[in-house]
Protein backbone atom coordinates (compact mmCIF):
# COMPACT_ATOMS: atom_id res chain seq x y z
CA UNK A 1 0.00 0.00 0.00
CA UNK A 2 1.37 3.30 -1.08
CA UNK A 3 0.74 5.30 2.16
CA UNK A 4 1.55 8.29 1.23
CA UNK A 5 -1.75 8.42 -0.15
CA UNK A 6 -3.55 6.68 2.73
CA UNK A 7 -6.53 8.65 4.75
CA UNK A 8 -6.48 6.48 7.61
CA UNK A 9 -3.16 4.26 8.94
CA UNK A 10 -3.80 2.16 11.80
CA UNK A 11 -0.97 0.25 13.30
CA UNK A 12 -1.81 -0.25 17.01
CA UNK A 13 1.04 0.59 18.23
CA UNK A 14 0.28 2.22 21.50
CA UNK A 15 -1.22 0.37 24.67
CA UNK A 16 -4.64 1.60 23.79
CA UNK A 17 -7.28 1.79 21.33
CA UNK A 18 -7.13 5.66 19.77
CA UNK A 19 -10.84 6.79 20.82
CA UNK A 20 -10.35 10.07 18.62
CA UNK A 21 -10.16 7.03 15.53
CA UNK A 22 -12.18 4.47 17.11
CA UNK A 23 -15.74 3.24 19.01
CA UNK A 24 -14.64 0.45 20.97
CA UNK A 25 -18.12 -1.10 21.37
CA UNK A 26 -20.21 -3.65 18.90
CA UNK A 27 -23.38 -1.29 18.31
CA UNK A 28 -23.66 -0.07 21.93
CA UNK A 29 -27.07 1.21 21.11
CA UNK A 30 -28.39 -1.82 21.02
CA UNK A 31 -27.25 -3.48 24.05
CA UNK A 32 -25.66 -2.26 27.31
CA UNK A 33 -21.93 -1.32 27.38
CA UNK A 34 -20.66 -4.20 29.36
CA UNK A 35 -22.25 -6.77 26.40
CA UNK A 36 -20.73 -4.54 23.79
CA UNK A 37 -17.55 -3.19 24.65
CA UNK A 38 -14.48 -4.37 22.62
CA UNK A 39 -11.92 -6.85 24.43
CA UNK A 40 -8.59 -6.88 22.70
CA UNK A 41 -4.83 -6.37 23.17
CA UNK A 42 -2.18 -4.76 21.79
CA UNK A 43 1.14 -6.78 20.43
CA UNK A 44 4.10 -6.47 18.46
CA UNK A 45 1.92 -7.71 15.91
CA UNK A 46 -1.06 -5.37 16.40
CA UNK A 47 -4.57 -5.55 17.49
CA UNK A 48 -5.65 -8.87 19.06
CA UNK A 49 -9.68 -8.65 19.40
CA UNK A 50 -10.19 -11.61 21.98
CA UNK A 51 -13.42 -13.42 23.53
CA UNK A 52 -13.01 -13.82 27.04
CA UNK A 53 -14.75 -17.14 28.26
CA UNK A 54 -16.28 -14.65 30.95
CA UNK A 55 -17.62 -12.26 27.97
CA UNK A 56 -21.62 -11.78 28.36
CA UNK A 57 -23.56 -11.97 24.88
CA UNK A 58 -24.14 -9.26 22.93
CA UNK A 59 -28.16 -9.29 23.34
CA UNK A 60 -29.58 -12.63 25.00
CA UNK A 61 -32.31 -12.48 22.35
CA UNK A 62 -29.26 -13.27 19.06
CA UNK A 63 -28.67 -16.79 20.79
CA UNK A 64 -25.60 -15.91 22.66
CA UNK A 65 -23.57 -13.87 20.15
CA UNK A 66 -20.10 -12.83 21.80
CA UNK A 67 -18.49 -10.16 19.52
CA UNK A 68 -15.42 -8.68 20.50
CA UNK A 69 -15.43 -4.89 17.57
CA UNK A 70 -14.12 -1.77 16.56
CA UNK A 71 -16.07 0.95 14.28
CA UNK A 72 -15.69 4.05 13.19
CA UNK A 73 -18.97 6.01 13.49
CA UNK A 74 -22.15 5.24 15.46
CA UNK A 75 -25.18 7.04 16.32
CA UNK A 76 -28.35 6.74 17.99
CA UNK A 77 -32.03 7.81 18.94
CA UNK A 78 -33.02 8.01 22.34
CA UNK A 79 -33.77 5.27 24.36
CA UNK A 80 -36.67 2.95 23.33
CA UNK A 81 -36.46 4.25 19.97
CA UNK A 82 -35.54 2.31 16.77
CA UNK A 83 -33.11 4.56 15.18
CA UNK A 84 -29.66 3.60 15.51
CA UNK A 85 -26.77 2.72 13.06
CA UNK A 86 -27.17 -1.27 11.78
CA UNK A 87 -30.35 -2.42 12.82
CA UNK A 88 -30.20 -6.03 11.68
CA UNK A 89 -33.41 -6.98 12.84
CA UNK A 90 -37.19 -5.72 12.97
CA UNK A 91 -38.05 -4.52 16.49
CA UNK A 92 -34.71 -3.89 18.03
CA UNK A 93 -35.15 -0.73 20.69
CA UNK A 94 -32.11 1.40 21.64
CA UNK A 95 -31.45 0.42 25.37
CA UNK A 96 -28.15 2.57 25.72
CA UNK A 97 -28.21 6.06 23.71
CA UNK A 98 -25.50 6.74 21.55
CA UNK A 99 -24.49 10.89 20.37
CA UNK A 100 -23.28 11.01 17.04
CA UNK A 101 -19.79 10.04 16.30
CA UNK A 102 -18.51 10.37 12.68
CA UNK A 103 -14.85 8.99 13.34
CA UNK A 104 -13.98 8.03 9.82
CA UNK A 105 -16.42 7.30 7.10
CA UNK A 106 -15.06 7.66 3.60
CA UNK A 107 -17.34 7.80 1.13
CA UNK A 108 -15.23 6.42 -1.59
CA UNK A 109 -11.49 4.81 -2.47
CA UNK A 110 -10.02 2.09 -2.10
CA UNK A 111 -9.68 -0.38 1.41
CA UNK A 112 -6.82 -2.48 2.49
CA UNK A 113 -7.12 -4.63 5.68
CA UNK A 114 -4.35 -7.52 6.90
CA UNK A 115 -6.34 -9.98 9.18
CA UNK A 116 -5.67 -13.30 10.90
CA UNK A 117 -8.14 -15.65 12.72
CA UNK A 118 -7.53 -18.78 14.80
CA UNK A 119 -8.76 -21.65 12.99
CA UNK A 120 -11.75 -22.64 15.54
CA UNK A 121 -14.74 -23.41 13.57
CA UNK A 122 -16.77 -21.21 15.65
CA UNK A 123 -14.69 -18.01 15.08
CA UNK A 124 -15.86 -15.61 12.44
CA UNK A 125 -13.92 -12.75 10.87
CA UNK A 126 -15.51 -10.32 8.78
CA UNK A 127 -14.26 -6.23 8.03
CA UNK A 128 -17.73 -4.76 6.99
CA UNK A 129 -18.19 -1.29 5.21
CA UNK A 130 -21.69 -0.47 6.69
CA UNK A 131 -23.95 2.69 6.29
CA UNK A 132 -25.48 4.46 9.16
CA UNK A 133 -28.94 4.23 8.37
CA UNK A 134 -30.02 7.67 9.78
CA UNK A 135 -33.31 7.55 9.62
CA UNK A 136 -36.00 4.64 9.91
CA UNK A 137 -37.00 5.20 6.41
CA UNK A 138 -33.27 5.76 4.55
CA UNK A 139 -30.93 3.35 5.20
CA UNK A 140 -28.02 5.12 3.86
CA UNK A 141 -23.62 5.58 4.70
CA UNK A 142 -22.85 8.59 6.48
CA UNK A 143 -22.06 11.11 3.42
CA UNK A 144 -20.17 13.68 4.86
CA UNK A 145 -17.70 14.72 8.13
CA UNK A 146 -19.69 16.73 11.08
CA UNK A 147 -20.42 19.92 10.03
CA UNK A 148 -19.67 19.70 6.58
Amino acid sequence: MDQSRAMFVERCAVPEVDKSRWVAHYLLQWTTPDRSEARYEITAHGLRLVIDVDQPAWRDVDGGLRVSHLQTGLFSGPVGSTVGTRRHVDGLTVVTAQPERRLFLPTGGRVEVEMRASADPTVMLAFWLVGSEESPSYPAAFLSPAGG
